[in-house]
């Protein structure tokens, strides 16, 4: 069974500093972006106080979209507050996360030009991306982006058409294409916001080791040790000092 990252992390934690002395919360679900990402984080992550949040996006959003919209944030502090106060009906939370267009509060029609039109647009995840920062800032926490790295495309992915087919891309190089250009605006975020940009991503020659054989973007169990390893050997020194206080 694949132990997720933050399950290594903690058992890397428990080991340096005792078990329980410091708690890793994994709020990532499968096939969210952002978009989804940002309400988390308001709705459920902030209210543990967490001293660091990890935030790692950039390939679901650029996903075709099934409806034909982008989801799009509210941009309006107000906003956001009667959109989480909407959010405790199930119906709506349901709806929100299918893509049933809802208003101002809902998504808009736009495209990129270079392939399908995106779960999330390139300007919507990088205001995506900022808005994390800043709310985690706002409430004492450390934000940190994490790359999110692609596999190697071997020739047997390439004879996989059902994958790509999946993706909304009509091709690999479209579709890493896009991806590149989300990674772009992770680090130009990051620099822009002065958040620490932690890289993950293998060289070319060790890359195949660490990732499924299925698709590009998901690591295997060794691609999931890297990133608990590298946060560890980040998070570590800042932790001990902390402790020593």
């Amino acid at each position: 069974m694949l132990r997720p990252y933050p399950a290594v992390l903690q058992k890397l934690f428990d080991q340096n500093f005792g078990s329980g002395r410091i708690q890793v919360m994994n709020f990532g679900i499968i096939g969210y972006s952002s978009f989804h990402g940002l309400r988390v984080l308001r709705r459920e992550v902030l209210a543990y106080d967490p001293d660091y949040v990890i935030i790692r996006f950039g390939w679901n959003d650029l996903l075709a979209s099934p409806t034909g919209k982008s989801f799009a944030s509210v941009h309006n502090p107000w906003l956001e507050r009667l959109e989480d106060l909407a959010y405790r009906s199930r119906l709506f939370a349901l709806l929100m996360y299918r893509g049933v267009p809802l208003g101002q509060t809902g998504m808009r029609t736009e495209g990129d030009g270079g392939g399908p039109v995106p779960w999330v647009t390139e300007v919507e995840y990088a205001w995506n991306l900022s808005r994390m920062i800043d709310l985690a800032r706002a409430h004492g926490a450390i934000p940190i982006l994490l790359d999110a790295p692609a596999a190697p495309i071997t020739p047997e992915m390439r004879a996989n058409k059902l994958f790509i087919a999946s993706t909304g891309f009509e091709s690999f190089e479209q579709y890493l294409a896009a991806h590149d250009r989300y990674q772009v605006i992770t680090e130009r975020v990051a620099a822009e916001k002065d958040v620490q940009f932690l890289r993950t991503a293998p060289s070319p020659e060790e890359a195949p080791k660490y990732f499924t054989a299925f698709d590009i973007p998901h690591p295997n169990q060794a691609g999931q040790d890297r990133i608990a390893y590298r946060l560890n050997a980040e998070l570590t020194p800042t932790l001990v000092r902390k402790m020593r206080r």
